[in-house]
């Protein structure tokens, strides 16, 4: 992995969180697709080099979505939904961000 895709990797999910923290508006294309382009890029990351996975890997990588679920449920726990201009709006409280505020 280089150090531009770990800059860009910290880059989207500062840029994310920040987000979700202020409140953002949810439109289904979004939801959808910012997802699956990161799955599809690390996808092609893990199958770049051109070798087989080995069992480690895959244990690793099951580890890793199991912990990722974790947190996804966490956070959609914490997250805030209401109705603003006719859309559906969300927010994470400052306590979802891991900063410690009230």
């Amino acid at each position: 992995m280089s150090l531009l895709t770990v800059v860009v990797a910290v880059g989207v999910i500062v840029y994310l969180i920040g987000q979700q923290v202020a409140g953002m508006a949810l439109r289904g294309k979004r939801v959808v697709m910012l997802p699956a382009i990161l799955t599809v890029i690390g996808i092609l990351d893990v199958g770049g080099d051109k070798t087989h996975a080995s069992a480690t890997d895959v244990v690793l990588l099951v580890i890793g979505a199991a912990i990722a679920i974790a947190i996804g449920l966490a956070l959609g726990a914490m997250t805030r939904l209401e109705r603003r201009d006719g859309s559906l709006w969300a927010k994470l409280p400052a306590r979802g961000s891991g900063s410690g505020a009230p």
